[in-house]
């Protein structure tokens, strides 16, 4: 008896339908890891400060007035919160690592992460096996420490502020995450790491930015000054790459 054809047989799948679905399921993907992430934000937000989750839910959802109102009443920083849950630095960590031609060299690989905040590069590299440096002034690197620690990678925490040269020394990776911009000396923080042959530098965006963007609150014209001689120091002495095509973020690479 021959076989019967199957009721619906398969059609052919075209490229395009299979780049649909491909695209389907990597935004699933990113959609799950944001949402697996912020709950690991609340979470940690959470113990740090001592709230429960569901206030911590509330906080999230409550308009931005009512929520700028609760944080002042009930004294938590309203610059970690934030920069905790309005920010992910994750995207250019991993551009970063995709930038080298071996990633694996990060493994044990010395990164300073300064004016961490909360710390979301120390976070990244110290799970991808580095040696976290961690700096900021007293209150965020409070937190950054428990960050990492919550986590079980081992780190330094230096309070800021604090001496440029002994902080670059013995440093592979200095990580400037929307810092530099706010500092009175970047060419300074800058010409140490040249002097103490650091081998890559990560910046956001410094020391690029038009007159508006040194004219935000908390940049200074101090830094502004001191861009293009900045430029001009990485320039001379590391290879420029442009990470990120749709910011300014730069790996500086020792030539």
């Amino acid at each position: 008896m021959s076989e019967l054809p199957a009721s619906n047989p398969p059609r052919p799948v075209s490229a395009e339908f299979r780049n649909v679905m491909r695209h389907r399921a990597l935004q699933k993907q990113l959609h799950t890891s944001a949402v697996r992430d912020l709950r690991y934000r609340e979470r940690i937000f959470a113990e740090y400060y001592g709230l429960t989750l569901d206030f911590v839910d509330q906080l999230i959802l409550a308009p931005a007035e009512e929520r700028a109102r609760i944080l002042q009443e009930r004294g938590l920083n309203r610059y970690l919160y934030r920069t905790f849950f309005e920010y992910n630095r994750y995207e250019d960590c991993h551009l970063i690592l995709e930038a080298l031609d071996n990633p694996e060299e990060l493994r044990g690989a010395r990164v300073l992460d300064f004016g961490c905040s909360v710390a979301d590069h120390g976070y990244f590299f110290g799970m991808a096996g580095a040696e976290v440096t961690l700096c900021d002034f007293p209150e965020f690197l409070s937190f950054a420490s428990f960050r990492l620690s919550r986590a079980g990678i081992p780190y330094h925490a230096i309070p800021a502020p604090v001496d440029y040269r002994t902080l670059t020394q013995s440093i592979d990776l200095a990580v400037f995450g929307e810092v530099l911009e706010h500092l009175k000396d970047p060419l300074l923080m800058l010409q140490c790491c040249v002097e103490h042959r650091v081998s890559m530098i990560y910046t956001s965006r410094y020391p690029f930015g038009d007159e508006t963007y040194f004219s935000l609150n908390g940049h200074t014209r101090e830094a502004q000054a001191q861009s293009p001689a900045s430029l001009a120091l990485l320039r001379a002495h590391y290879q420029e790459v442009s990470i990120n095509p749709r910011t300014p973020a730069r790996l500086w690479m020792r030539l």
